[in-house]
């Protein structure tokens, strides 16, 4: 796909930083480098695996909060594991593990009750982000050099009401991503020496929109090499009935109902054999909340009936019917090049003939190898949750 644009791993810049509450520097850059294996995830950070000789260089190099920064790109990861050992041949090897930026947003929790109504989600994000990492109340939790470059909306969807109590920054902002089909990331800009978090959102590239060129790999084309198809059901639901604030007979209920396609291919609501049910325990949402400047506010009851309708949704959404297709796809002379033609986070379509199925498919992860030779490998996702699809293709 790429023509001739072999990269070795002796042409890979890794550098080092030394990154503090108060410094922020440039140690040098990783000049002996066995192997590497570089993730980035649409919504979510990933972890790196790299493989050095010891040396005085790399012992000097590899300490705990040590950032590896892919010289030319975006993205960086904190060291987190550091494993030396001596292999059957006698030679000493680092191994060392991090994960990339987006891992610093579990360092806070939602500090206090955030509660939104009639808000984008990229804008619910951001507050979160802001309120708990860029701009606390209290400066202490600030996560020093981290902006945010905000989302500019192209009309997705409002969130009538959301509450959000405890648990991690990065736990909420997954959930929120994950169900409204978005992306984000923190950028490292060394220049800057900045972290930039940003919400985003990959493009509708499948056969069924007009608005840009469809990416679609089929077996006509001989794009496909080899697939399969799985369908998983074992952990389907449609309604929920979700228990929020107060006791007895007091206690606030909502049911909330999936629609399904019936035998005709209409959207009904399911009924008899084709119901399937759970319970929610929502108690830890509540009515009435404490805001970030302390003040006590009381949602209305179509406000708080909003949140528990969301959060059954959220969860009928995390048990969906699971889909699986796998494919090996061809590599030379591909009629599309990735990062040129179609990127992370994009929607694009498979056709496959022989099974009789056609997938539309988020790119959900690009990983880097950089062993013997550089391979890409990507992970394709749709429903959620969904398997991992890994297909893998060497570029040569």
């Amino acid at each position: 796909m790429v023509g001739g644009s072999r990269m070795q791993i002796e042409n890979l810049r890794i550098a080092v930083y030394e990154m503090t509450n108060e410094k922020f520097e440039n140690i040098g850059e990783i000049n002996q480098l066995e192997s590497l294996m570089w993730p980035k995830n649409y919504s979510g950070y990933s972890q790196i695996k790299l493989t050095a000789p010891i040396t005085d260089e790399n012992k000097e190099f590899f300490k705990k909060g040590r950032v590896l920064w892919r010289v030319g790109d975006n993205t960086a990861a904190i060291i987190e594991i550091i494993n030396s050992s001596v292999k059957d041949d006698g030679s000493k090897v680092f191994e060392i593990k991090g994960r990339t930026l987006e891992c610093l947003l579990e360092k806070r929790i939602v500090w206090n009750v955030y509660q939104a109504n009639n808000l984008e989600v990229s804008k619910i994000i951001e507050n979160l982000v802001n309120q708990n990492c860029v701009s606390p109340f209290e400066e202490k939790r600030k996560i020093p050099r981290m902006t945010i470059s905000p989302y500019i909306s192209s009309g997705e969807s409002k969130k009538d009401s959301y509450q959000k109590t405890g648990g991690t920054v990065y736990e909420a902002i997954s959930d929120l991503v994950q169900e409204a089909g978005m992306g984000f990331e923190i950028q490292f800009v060394p220049d800057l020496e900045s972290l930039i978090f940003r919400v985003y959102k990959g493009k509708n590239r499948t056969i069924n929109q007009n608005d840009v060129d469809a990416i679609v790999f089929s077996d006509d084309t001989d794009d496909i090499l080899t697939s399969s198809y799985e369908m998983n059901s074992t952990g389907y639901k449609n309604v929920a009935k979700v228990a929020g604030e107060g006791e007895g007979s007091l206690r606030t209920y909502v049911n909330v109902e999936d629609s399904i396609t019936d035998e005709k291919g209409e959207k009904v609501k399911p009924t008899g054999l084709l119901r399937d049910e759970m319970f929610i325990d929502a108690r830890d949402l509540q009515s009435t909340y404490t805001d970030d400047d302390g003040n006590e506010k009381t949602l209305s009851t179509l406000e708080y009936l909003g949140t528990l309708i969301h959060r059954g949704e959220e969860k009928l959404s995390e048990n969906a019917v699971i889909e699986n297709f796998e494919c090996d796809l061809r590599m030379y002379g591909a009629q599309f090049e990735f990062d040129k033609d179609y990127f992370l986070g994009d929607i694009v379509t498979f056709v496959d003939t022989a099974l009789g199925i056609t997938i539309d498919a988020r790119i959900t992860a690009v990983e880097d190898d950089y062993s013997d030779e550089h391979k890409k490998i990507f992970t394709f996702g749709y429903g959620y949750p969904s398997l991992i699809q890994k297909i893998k293709r060497v570029i040569s």
